[in-house]
Parts: structure tokens; C-alpha cells; sequence
């Protein structure tokens, strides 16, 4: 064993000193064929990264052997292309890194890759963001920086989709009176906490809130399901997402059948989510809800409507209520 392992180091020891001595010789074709070997010694790939000319650089970025302490002055490399598949490759190297056993190495991923989104070419942001929004591990004071992006390319994929955006960050953008499509990109997001949806809510953006109503991972508060039903009287378009909402009380059910259209009042009807007793509740206050509104005079005011009601025998104590 003793001796294998002698046999391996003296194979290293030999490919050390044969690739020193093609860095010694400066020849840039076998300069840039050891910046690409991922054989090659981490020292050398690292001055090569540093030192090498563009091609060299930009293999070095790509090695996967190169040293991540590299990635230090390669963020700020002078070329584009060098910049680029940096990224990709740190990006690729997030999930392989724990903060407890990679700790050194985690921040200088980090570090480079915080410069990283603070380039001034947008596309490195751009590309930056649209793979970190897939990262559930994504540094948060990364994608926090690409999520206040005044590029639209950049932030809309981290609001939209990142899970590892801070909602205090989110909240921050919101009470900025930010542009409609940053509001409406964080209303359509997987799951939003009452906090957020309340915020989106608050930015009365009906676009975002038309999105929140539609979207099953929006959590609502009573008190903002019940101010919106109530703005659903003139905004019918409101009313149907508003009847499939999970959140719905019988008192919220109660209001809303109040002046929702037929079609509403159908949707409500069929929903089996809710508990028997609720169900029946339910169904008797869609069917008082259908009578009233199937039966209507011409020119008829609400009080002629009561008395034509109660001669019928149909002015009951829950259709008065109702």
C-alpha cells in the first residue's frame, strides 16, 4: 500500500514539475491546454486564472479544479466571457457547499458571487438570476441585491420565483411604491405569507390582486378577504376567484352571496370543502339568494320587493337576514 501510495505522489510530483516548466516556457497553446486540464496543479491553474491571457483565463474559470479562492479577482475580470462562466460555475458549486464543513469556501463563493451581481454588463446579472431563482440554498444577500435590480430581466425571475428571497426584503421593495409588474411578479409567487399578500393588497394594484385571488399559495387574512369582497361589488371579475378561496368563513360566504352574479352563486354551491353543517348553510342561503334574484318585477324598488315577498309568503327571518 505504502509503496502505491509513493508510486501516486511520485506521478504527482513528476506532472508538477513538468507542468512548471511549460508555465516557465510561456508558450500560450500549451498555457491555455493546462488551464484546461483538470489534472493540472490548483497553484498553477490559479495564476493561470490571474495571469494567463484571455483564453487561458477564461478556461481557468471554467476548470473545475481551479481553487474557488480564485474567484476573488475573476469576478472582476476585464472580460465578459470570463465574468460569465465564472457565474455558471459557482452557481453549479452552491449546492455541493455546506455552511458548517465548507465554511471559507462558502464565502468566497459568496463574495465573488455578491460582485458578480453588481456587474455593470447586464447580462451577467441576467444570467445570474435566472439560474439562482432555482436554488432553494441561493445566498440571500445575493439574491436580495438581484431582486432590487432596476432591470427587469434581472429582479422579475428572483420575485417570482426565488424561495430564497427574505420576505423583509420583499415587504421593503413593496413600501417603495415600486413599478406595477415588480407588485404583480411578487403576487404570482408559489406562496406568499399573509404579511405579503396584505402588502401586495395594500399597493391597490388590481392586476396583482386579480393574480393573488387566483394563486393557492397566497394566504389571506379574514379582515382583507372581507375588504376585497366588498370592492367585488363593482369588480365582478373579482367575485368567482373570490368564491373558491379556501379561506372563506360562512359570514365571508354570507357577504358575498349577497350581490355575487349566478355563476357565483353556483361555484359556492358546489364547493365541497367545507364542513356538512356549513354545506347546508350554504346551500340554503344560495337558494333564498337564486329566488330573490330570479324574481324580479320591472321597475320594482327594494320595498315594493319585500312586500311583494312577504304577500308570496316567502319574507322569511333568514331571507330578511339575508
Amino acid at each position: 500500500m505504502m509503496r502505491r501510495i509513493k508510486d501516486i505522489l511520485g506521478i504527482n510530483r513528476r506532472a508538477y514539475e513538468r507542468q512548471k516548466k511549460i508555465l516557465a516556457a510561456g508558450d500560450a497553446l500549451a498555457l491555455r491546454e493546462l488551464a484546461a486540464d483538470t489534472e493540472t496543479q490548483p497553484e498553477i491553474l490559479y495564476f493561470l486564472a490571474e495571469k494567463g491571457d484571455d483564453t487561458a483565463r477564461l478556461s481557468a474559470a471554467k476548470n473545475l479544479s481551479t481553487p474557488v479562492q480564485a474567484a476573488e479577482f475573476l469576478s472582476r475580470d476585464k472580460s465578459v466571457d470570463v465574468r460569465l462562466a465564472l457565474a455558471e460555475r459557482l452557481v453549479k458549486l452552491l449546492p455541493d457547499l455546506s455552511l458548517d464543513k465548507h465554511a471559507q469556501l462558502y464565502a468566497y463563493v459568496v463574495a465573488a458571487l455578491k460582485t458578480l451581481a453588481e456587474d455593470e454588463v447586464v447580462a451577467i446579472r441576467t444570467a445570474l438570476a435566472t439560474t439562482l431563482k432555482d436554488y432553494a440554498k441561493a445566498p440571500p444577500a445575493v439574491v436580495s441585491r438581484l431582486a432590487r435590480d432596476v432591470e427587469r430581466a434581472v429582479s422579475e425571475p428572483i420575485l417570482q420565483a426565488c424561495v430564497a428571497l427574505p420576505d423583509d426584503v420583499m415587504l421593503d421593495i413593496l413600501a417603495q411604491h415600486p413599478a406595477p409588474w415588480v407588485i404583480e411578479a411578487i403576487a404570482g409567487r408559489k406562496t406568499l405569507t399573509m404579511t405579503l399578500t396584505s402588502a401586495v393588497v395594500a399597493s391597490q394594484n388590481d392586476t396583482a390582486v386579480q393574480i393573488l385571488l387566483d394563486n393557492e399559495g397566497a394566504l389571506f387574512a379574514t379582515g382583507i378577504l372581507e375588504s376585497l369582497i366588498e370592492e367585488a361589488r363593482t369588480k365582478n371579475e373579482w367575485q368567482k376567484p373570490i368564491a373558491l378561496r379556501r379561506e372563506l368563513t360562512v359570514d365571508l360566504v354570507r357577504q358575498l352571496i349577497g350581490f355575487a352574479e349566478t355563476a357565483v352563486l353556483n361555484v359556492l354551491n358546489l364547493r365541497r370543502d367545507f364542513e356538512p353543517a356549513q354545506r347546508e348553510t350554504i346551500g340554503a342561503i344560495v337558494k333564498r339568494r337564486l329566488i330573490y334574484v330570479q324574481k324580479p318585477a320591472a321597475e320594482e324598488t327594494p320595498l315594493q320587493k319585500v312586500e311583494r315577498f312577504a304577500k308570496e309568503g316567502q319574507l322569511s327571518a333568514d331571507l330578511i337576514s339575508d
